[in-house]
C-alpha cells in the first residue's frame, strides 16, 4: 500500500499530480507584522524516509478543509505545487516547499501508521554551537545589521538539560510590550541562555512544574542562533516548537553526556 504513494524525497516542481502519506510534526499560523490578521498557516510534513518539509496553505484553503489538520496526526494529501523555498529564514533547511492549492486534496488517515517517525531532529552538540553556527556563516545566512555589528542567524534543532526553571521577564519590543520566559540549557561542559517568546510559554512553563523528572531535558526545534561578534544567543520562532522530557532516546543519552561532563 505504502508503494502507491510518492515520498518528500522525489517531490519536485516538475508536475501536480504527486500522492503522499505524511504526518504533520508541526502547524502553525503566520501572522501579519502589523496585526494579528492570520495570512496563512504552516506545516511540517514527515513522512517513512524521515525527511522534513515545509508546507504552506492560505487562510482560505484552510478554512475551505474538511477535516481539521491536527498536529501528530497522518494524513494522504495530494495534488500540490513544490517550489524551491523563497526567503533565508526558513522552519527546515529541506530545499523545496510545498503549496496547496485550491484542488490538493487532504484526507486523515485513520488507522495507526508508525512507519512515519512522529519527530525529526539533527541535533547540534552544545559543545560545537559556537564553532558551528560561524562556520554555517555562509552568504545564504541571513544577516542584519545592529550598530556597527553585523549578527548572522542561524536556526537549528538544539537539546540540553535546564539549569532552572527560570524567569518570565516582561520587556519593551518595537512591536509593544511582551513577556519572554528566560532560562538556561547546558550539558554539564557549555551553557547558553534561551528566551521562549509568547506563543510558545504554554510548553516551557512546564518547567515551573515540580513532578518532573530529573535532568529536565528540553528540545528546541528551529531555534533561533543570534551570533555576534562576541556572543551568542537562544530564542524561538513561531515555527519553533519547544518540548519538556521528551521521549527519545537523545534525551536519555542528553543526560548521560550531562552527568559525565558534571562528576567526571
Amino acid at each position: 500500500m505504502q508503494d502507491a504513494y510518492d515520498t518528500l524525497g522525489r517531490v519536485d516542481s516538475s508536475k501536480m499530480s504527486w500522492r503522499l502519506r505524511v504526518r504533520v510534526t508541526r502547524c502553525w499560523p503566520m501572522k501579519s507584522l502589523w496585526s494579528d490578521k492570520i495570512i496563512a498557516y504552516n506545516l511540517i510534513l514527515l513522512d517513512n524516509d524521515n525527511l522534513p518539509v515545509h508546507a504552506i496553505l492560505t487562510p482560505a484553503k484552510w478554512n475551505s478543509l474538511d477535516h481539521p489538520i491536527v498536529e501528530g496526526n497522518v494524513y494522504e494529501i495530494a495534488d500540490f505545487v513544490a517550489r524551491i523555498p523563497v526567503g533565508k529564514i526558513r522552519p527546515v533547511q529541506t530545499p523545496k516547499c510545498i503549496l496547496f492549492t485550491p484542488v490538493t486534496s487532504v484526507n486523515p488517515v485513520t488507522e495507526p501508521d508508525v512507519s512515519i517517525p512522529v519527530n525529526c531532529f539533527k541535533f547540534i552538540s552544545l559543545d560545537n554551537l559556537n564553532e558551528h553556527a560561524p562556520a554555517n556563516s555562509s552568504s545564504d545566512m541571513p544577516i542584519q545589521c545592529i550598530g556597527i555589528h553585523q549578527i548572522r542567524l542561524a536556526f537549528e534543532n538544539l537539546i540540553g538539560v535546564v539549569e532552572n526553571p527560570g524567569q518570565i521577564i516582561p520587556i519593551v519590543t518595537k512591536s509593544g510590550p511582551k513577556i519572554v520566559h528566560s532560562f538556561n540549557i547546558t550539558n554539564g561542559k557549555r551553557s547558553f541562555a534561551v528566551r521562549v517568546w509568547e506563543q510558545h510559554q504554554s510548553s516551557s512553563n512546564v518547567l515551573f512544574n515540580d513532578n518532573l523528572d530529573t535532568p529536565v531535558v528540553v528540545v528546541i526545534a528551529s531555534a533561533r542562533v543570534m551570533i555576534c561578534p562576541s556572543s551568542l544567543s537562544v530564542s524561538t520562532m513561531p515555527f519553533s516548537k519547544v518540548h519538556i522530557n521528551l521521549d527519545i532516546k537523545e534525551s536519555d543519552e542528553m543526560r548521560q553526556i550531562y552527568a559525565h561532563n558534571v562528576n567526571g
